[in-house]
């Protein structure tokens, strides 16, 4: 699990492959599991979720979850004091990642040219081991339909020794 806040006040908590086993067809599924996630929050990070949220819930079967949550700021604030309640939207999404270097086995990556930049998208699911040094030496793109529709694929010939 890795936790960070963005600008905007929200909290976005990345959730790979092997961290969560849950279904997401079921609504009461989702909202179990995210108290399981708050609680976490609470107990090992110490953050505490109450108040009204609009929880977004990104979805990638190469990658895993990412959960963005925004607080909503409501006149019936009293209520929320010690409660949490939520608005839940989820998408199913394609991931990629920006990479400012090909220090990666592109083996096993789709590789992406938009405008400058390089992206580079799993063509399977990686082990931890390599979705860690991906997640560290990139930037995870999964709001930007804009990148992620119209990025161009780059075919490289790849020579293995």
């Amino acid at each position: 699990m890795k936790i960070d806040y963005n600008e905007s006040d929200e909290l976005i908590i990345y959730l790979f492959n092997n961290q969560y086993n849950i279904n997401l067809n079921k609504e009461d599924n989702i909202e179990r599991y995210l108290k399981k996630i708050f609680l976490k929050l609470k107990n090992y990070y110490d953050i505490k979720i109450t108040g009204y949220f609009e929880v977004n819930i990104y979805i990638d079967n190469k990658y895993g979850i990412i959960l963005k949550l925004k607080k909503q700021d409501l006149d019936y604030y009293n209520y929320f004091t010690s409660k949490v309640d939520m608005k839940i939207k989820l998408f199913y999404k394609k991931f990629c990642f920006l990479v400012d270097s090909f220090e990666f086995n592109l083996n096993k990556y789709d590789v992406y040219k938009y405008k400058d930049s390089i992206y580079l998208y799993p063509k399977n699911k990686l082990t931890k081991r390599e979705l860690a040094y991906l997640i560290e030496n990139s930037i995870i793109i999964f709001e930007n339909d804009e990148i992620i529709n119209k990025a161009k694929k780059v075919n490289f010939n790849i020579v293995n020794n």
